[in-house]
C-alpha cells in the first residue's frame, strides 16, 4: 500500500471560534525548535536515521491542532517556525547524503527522509497561508511572481547569496509542482510520494540572457526565454545547482539547449516526449531526462544522476502500462526511472532556494490528496480506469486530425505526435476522474468554512468513493465517476 504519511495539516485557526487551552505537547514552536536542534547532531548510521527521523515525524503527526492556536502566535514566531523547518529540511538532505556515502545504501532513510520532508513543507504551507491571509486578506496569485518576493514564501539557503530568479546559472535545476491534474498524478507514480512534477534545465548564454531547456507532455521538448517559465506561475518551485564545476554545469546546459533547439528548429518539431521514461535512451525526451541527458554528455558518461531513482510498486502496472511506461511484470522489480522529485535529494546539487505561491498552496494540496487516494484506490481496491465510448471516439478523433497538417493547429499544444489513443483516452478520463473528487473537496471545505486536514480529505474521499459504488450498482448513470474509474471486473 503506497503510504499515506502525510502531517494532518493546520486548520486555519481563525476559522474555530472555540478551541482548548494550548498544552505542552502542542506547542508547535517547540516542537520544530527540538526538531532543529537535534538535527544540528551527526546522524551516523542509518539504524539512528530510522529511529531519528520516525520519532521526529510521529511528534509532528500527534499534534491536536485544535490547541496549536495559530492566532496566539506572534507573526515573527510563526516567520520564525516556516525558517526553521526549512533550516532542517536542509540539514536532513546533509545527514542523508552522508550516510549514503558511509554505508553505499541510504534508500530505507531517504525514504523516510521524503515523508518528513513532505509533511514539513505541508505545514510551512499551512502557515505561510495564514499569515499572508491575515486580516482578511484575499490571495490574489497574480500578486507572485516565480522566484521573487520575501521570506517565508521565498525561502534562501544561506550558503547562496540569491536574490531572485536573475540569479540563476547555467546548469541550475529548478524542480516545480504544475497546476494540473496531471502534474499531481506524476509527483505520485513512485513508490515515494513527491510535491514536484516538473524539472527545468537553465541555460544562461554568452550574452547574459537566460533560458530553460524542458520536456512537457503536450508538446514535446523546447528551449524558450526564461519569461515563459515565469510566465508558466508553477505552485511551487526549488532552485538546485551543481556542485561540481561551473564549465560543466554550463557544458550540460548548453548542450542540452541546442540540441532542443536546433531539432526545433531544422526538423520543424519538438523532440517528442519520452512516455516510456527510459532515461537512458534519448530518442525522446521526458522532462528528468533533458538534465540526465545535458549532464551525461558533458561529463562524458561519469555522471549518473540521481544517485537513488524511482521505483514503481508492482500493483501499478496496469496503469503504467496505459499511460506509456515500460514496465511488465518481468521488469518491475529491477524497472528504475528518475522522477522530477529524486533531484532534490542528489548529493551532486545543493538547495539554492524555494518558492511558492501562497494563493496556490489550498488547490495543489486537494489535487495532491485527490490523486494520493486515486494512486491508492488503484493499488489497494483494484480500481482501473474505463473511458467512455464517446472518449474511444474523441481520442481516435483527435489522434487522426493531429495527423492532417491543415486541421491540427488547434491540437497542437494538447495532443503530441506520438501519444497514441489509449494515453490519449486515459489522460482525458483521469482528468475528469480528479476533477469530480476535487470539486467534492471544494464543496466539502465551502460547507465546512475553512480548510480540511489531509487525514479528513482522505475520510471524505473515501466515503465519497463508497456513496458513489453503491449507486453505480444501483442506477449506473446516477453515480459521478464509477463509470469512469472502479474496480476491475
Amino acid at each position: 500500500m503506497k503510504k499515506l504519511i502525510i502531517l494532518p495539516l493546520i486548520f486555519l485557526v481563525s476559522c474555530q471560534p472555540v478551541r482548548k487551552p494550548a498544552s505542552q505537547g502542542n506547542d508547535l514552536k517547540k516542537i520544530v525548535e527540538q526538531f532543529h536542534e537535534r538535527v544540528q547532531e551527526p546522524i551516523n548510521s542509518m539504524q539512528e536515521c530510522l529511529e531519528v527521523l520516525p520519532y521526529h515525524y510521529q511528534k509532528l503527526f500527534a499534534l491536536d491542532w485544535d490547541e496549536v492556536g495559530l492566532l496566539d502566535y506572534h507573526e515573527r514566531d510563526l516567520e520564525r517556525i516556516v525558517g526553521l523547518s526549512f533550516e532542517i529540511r536542509l540539514k536532513m538532505k546533509e545527514q542523508v547524503t552522508r550516510i549514503g556515502v558511509a554505508s553505499g545504501d541510504s534508500y530505507d532513510c531517504l525514504k523516510e527522509s521524503r515523508n518528513v520532508f513532505r509533511s514539513l513543507r505541508y505545514l510551512e504551507d499551512y502557515v505561510i497561508e495564514h499569515l499572508e491571509s491575515r486580516g482578511d486578506k484575499v490571495l490574489d496569485e497574480s500578486k507572485y511572481t516565480t522566484l521573487e518576493g520575501r521570506a517565508p514564501y521565498f525561502l534562501v539557503n544561506p550558503k547562496f547569496n540569491f536574490k531572485d530568479w536573475r540569479d540563476l546559472r547555467s546548469g541550475d535545476v529548478i524542480i516545480s509542482r504544475g497546476n494540473a491534474y496531471t502534474s499531481a498524478a506524476i509527483a505520485r507514480i513512485g513508490d515515494m510520494d513527491a510535491q514536484f512534477s516538473h524539472l527545468t534545465m537553465v541555460y544562461k548564454d554568452e550574452n547574459g540572457a537566460l533560458h530553460t531547456s524542458e520536456a512537457h507532455i503536450e508538446i514535446g521538448s523546447v528551449s524558450k526565454p526564461f519569461q515563459v517559465h515565469l510566465d508558466q506561475r508553477n505552485a511551487r518551485s526549488v532552485v538546485l545547482r551543481f556542485k561540481g564545476s561551473k564549465d560543466l554545469a554550463h557544458k550540460a546546459a548548453k548542450h542540452v539547449y541546442d540540441r532542443v533547439k536546433n531539432h526545433s528548429t531544422n526538423k520543424r518539431k519538438n523532440i517528442s516526449y519520452d512516455f516510456g521514461m527510459n532515461y537512458k535512451n534519448h530518442d525522446d525526451l521526458f522532462c528528468s531526462e533533458v538534465v540526465y541527458e545535458g549532464y551525461e554528455i558533458a561529463s562524458n558518461g561519469e555522471l549518473d544522476i540521481p544517485q537513488n531513482k524511482t521505483k514503481f510498486n508492482p500493483k501499478l502496472i496496469r496503469f503504467l502500462k496505459q499511460i506509456g511506461v515500460e514496465v511488465t511484470e518481468e521488469n518491475i522489480e529491477t524497472f528504475l526511472t528518475f522522477s522530477p522529485g529524486d533531484t532534490e535529494f542528489d548529493p551532486h546539487f545543493d538547495v539554492v532556494a524555494e518558492w511558492r505561491n501562497p494563493a496556490r498552496m489550498r488547490d495543489s494540496r486537494q489535487k495532491d490528496a485527490v490523486l494520493t487516494k486515486m494512486m491508492d484506490w488503484m493499488e489497494n481496491e483494484s480500481y482501473y480506469f474505463r473511458p467512455k465510448f464517446m472518449m474511444n471516439a474523441q481520442a481516435y478523433m483527435g489522434f487522426a486530425l493531429r495527423r492532417v497538417p491543415i486541421l491540427n493547429n488547434g491540437l497542437r499544444e494538447k495532443i503530441p505526435l506520438n501519444m497514441k489513443p489509449k494515453q490519449i483516452k486515459l489522460f482525458v478520463a483521469l482528468e475528469e476522474v480528479a476533477e469530480t473528487l476535487h470539486q467534492e473537496l471544494i464543496d466539502q471545505e465551502l460547507s465546512l468554512g475553512r480548510p480540511m486536514t489531509f487525514k479528513e480529505m482522505f475520510e471524505t474521499l473515501e466515503h465519497f468513493r463508497k456513496v458513489d459504488e453503491q449507486a453505480y450498482e444501483i442506477k449506473k448513470k446516477d453515480a459521478k465517476f464509477h463509470r469512469l474509474f472502479r474496480r476491475v471486473d
